[in-house]
């Protein structure tokens, strides 16, 4: 079947997804992005992941085909698509065999050189609100705890209008710090240090697992030894992913981390 006006079927790689929010008009959301060849990245948005069937549950590099559209709304993004959900098919996944050769096959040929580059970028004619650059150097990885840690009535009012097909869905827990890299980038014109916000799904997950198991000191360290000392580490090439938020009030954020390994006989987790 065709799809209808303004809409286009495509097979995208699916490289990011953050951790939920919660929703006026559709409880709680997830933004993806990803990558089609030879276009570049796009943000598939919005997503009520957690409501999806678990045969829709993508997880970071899987292809999936998807039918998309206009955002619609406020996002005026030139690389935001508004996802047709029940279109999503998983296919394969692409692994991490030979050093992460088939990953970096498909994402290297879109690096910039650095955060600034992405910003001048953006400024030009409207230009890419997505990308993925090399840090310099990783400086530091901390946290700043939330002014709340729990939701707000506004925020538990919108997270309570669920379908009725999610009424046996898991409470969305709020993470109760924001998480930032500090760095410097590969670039004469920087102005010095950036230190910026991620907001990668996996970097939640992990921070409520180790919560679990821990008491939250000790969990806020295993997150940093992580997100700091494994994907930053002298054994992975690092590289972030990079977003804006919607306007009128665009800021960039860190959406992941891509982190192949400096040698080809290294073993990495997944």
């Amino acid at each position: 079947m065709t799809p209808p006006g303004g809409q286009r079927r495509v097979r995208v790689l699916i490289t990011v997804k953050t951790y939920p929010t919660p929703s006026s008009t559709y409880s709680e959301l997830v933004c993806t992005a990803g990558v089609i060849p030879g276009e570049g990245f796009i943000r598939i948005f919005p997503v009520q992941f957690r409501q999806l069937p678990y045969e829709q549950q993508y997880r970071k590099y899987h292809w999936i085909d998807v039918t998309i559209g206009p955002p619609g709304g406020r996002d005026k993004r030139p690389d935001s698509y508004r996802p047709v959900q029940d279109s999503i098919q998983i296919l394969d996944r692409v692994d991490t065999a030979d050093g992460w050769a088939e990953r970096k096959r498909l994402i290297l040929p879109f690096v910039s050189s650095s955060l600034d580059e992405l910003r001048r970028r953006r400024k030009e004619e409207d230009g890419p609100s997505l990308g993925i650059f090399r840090p310099a150097e990783v400086l530091d990885f901390d946290w700043t705890a939330c002014k709340a840690r729990s939701w707000s009535d506004d925020e538990l009012e919108r997270l309570q209008r669920r379908s009725l097909f999610a009424q046996d869905l898991t409470p969305l827990e709020k993470i109760p710090y924001h998480f930032r890299y500090r760095f410097r980038c590969d670039d004469s014109r920087c102005p010095g240090q950036h230190r910026i916000k991620i907001i990668d799904w996996e970097l939640g997950r992990l921070f409520l697992r180790m919560r679990q198991r821990y008491d939250e000191e000790v969990a806020l360290d295993k997150v940093r030894d992580k997100f700091f000392g494994q994907l930053c580490g002298d054994r992975v090439d690092t590289h972030f992913y990079m977003g804006t938020t919607t306007l009128p009030y665009e800021s960039w954020l860190v959406l992941g981390v891509f982190y192949p390994p400096t040698a080809p006989q290294d073993r990495l987790f997944d």
